[in-house]
């Protein structure tokens, strides 16, 4: 069983205009999901393209939350439908997810 939380990071110049910049999905013992993300961007520039960051979550034998992973896409550049894969990876001991996403 894992479940997903979704971050969405943009730089300076980017406004949010509509949508959550966060979601979590359920508990699935499936590994794809078609959990929609629906923002809307204004921008000055190009630079610092948003992109999503996950954080994937698994259940140990006792029913805790256990960490599985980390992973981030830039966000598509054309509005639409999209298919996404975000290839994870799981930090060594001691980096926090808030020190992750300060370097990242």
């Amino acid at each position: 069983m894992v479940r997903v939380y979704t971050y969405i990071e943009w730089g300076k110049s980017w406004s949010l205009l509509e949508g959550a910049d966060s979601s979590q999905t359920q508990y699935t013992a499936s590994n794809v999901w078609n959990h929609p993300i629906d923002v809307h961007f204004a921008s000055t520039s190009m630079l610092e393209w948003p992109r999503i960051i996950v954080q994937v979550w698994t259940l140990d034998s006792y029913g805790r939350s256990i960490l599985a992973g980390y992973g981030f896409t830039h966000l598509p550049t054309n509005p639409g439908e999209h298919e996404l894969e975000i290839n994870c990876w799981k930090p060594t001991n001691g980096l926090s997810e808030r020190n992750w996403r300060s370097s990242s």
